[in-house]
């Protein structure tokens, strides 16, 4: 049997820290997961738009392509299929939170909530007329979902409930929680990375340098609860700030 090597790869630079020696000394990196499947179309991830990892043996890709959700196992030091679940839509958003892979997709209101340990699904809703894109999971439970609707980041307890909304002025293209109650969001057209606390209050603001005439336009997030770091993948390239 023939096999084709599918790789998931991302651009990471390390652009917002509270310790400005460490971003001085760690050089930008590339991350990368090359998983062997077995040939054929229905196995290839032609449009990943979001992964998440459960933080032990579980790695999930939403694959937009053919609208499933794709969960990897580690065994030993390489990562197996392990399932895969038919999504009913397009999906824009994917977070692990509360034990469970939850998934926003385009053109339903509410989320859809995934078991980590079986393919029970379960809807989680969310208020009429909410467009969810981007999510994060909140460090204790709930989560951060992005609310296109209505320009603004939708903070979600638990059991489900909206605990919060922050309005957000510009193209939200990252979402990341920092493990203290706040959040990051980053901003497309301006290249610029946002701080709020866990009162919605704007504690910093950074622009991120591009490429010459290439703005940054950061796509992407991702936060270090435990020691305040933060990182912006962008388009005009891999560089520290």
């Amino acid at each position: 049997m023939t096999h084709r090597a599918i790789t998931l790869a991302a651009a990471v630079t390390l652009c917002l820290t509270a310790d400005p020696a460490l971003a001085q000394r760690t050089p930008p990196r590339v991350m990368s997961l090359v998983e062997v499947l077995p040939e054929g179309e229905d196995q290839e991830i032609r449009w990943p738009v979001a992964v998440a990892s459960n933080d032990g043996d579980r790695l999930a890709v939403a694959d937009a392509f053919r609208t499933r959700l794709l969960v990897f196992r580690r065994a030993g030091v390489a990562w197996t299929l392990d399932r895969q679940v038919t999504l009913a839509a397009t999906p824009a958003g994917l977070a692990w939170s509360d034990g469970r892979w939850v998934l926003s997709l385009r053109g339903i209101d509410d989320l859809l909530a995934v078991s980590g340990s079986a393919e029970t699904t379960a809807t989680i809703e969310l208020p009429a007329g909410t467009v969810p894109g981007r999510l994060a999971p909140l460090a204790g439970g709930g989560l951060l979902v992005h609310d296109s609707a209505a320009s603004a980041v939708l903070r979600i307890t638990r059991d489900g409930r909206v605990a919060g909304s922050t309005p957000i002025d510009g193209d939200l293209t990252g979402l990341a929680a920092d493990g203290s109650g706040g959040f990051l969001v980053a901003i497309g057209e301006r290249g610029r990375v946002l701080h709020f606390d866990a009162t919605a209050r704007l504690l910093a603001a950074w622009d991120l340098p591009g490429r010459g005439p290439v703005p940054a336009w950061p796509s992407g997030l991702a936060a270090e609860p435990a020691d305040g770091s933060a990182w912006a993948v962008g388009r005009a390239g891999i560089r520290a700030c």
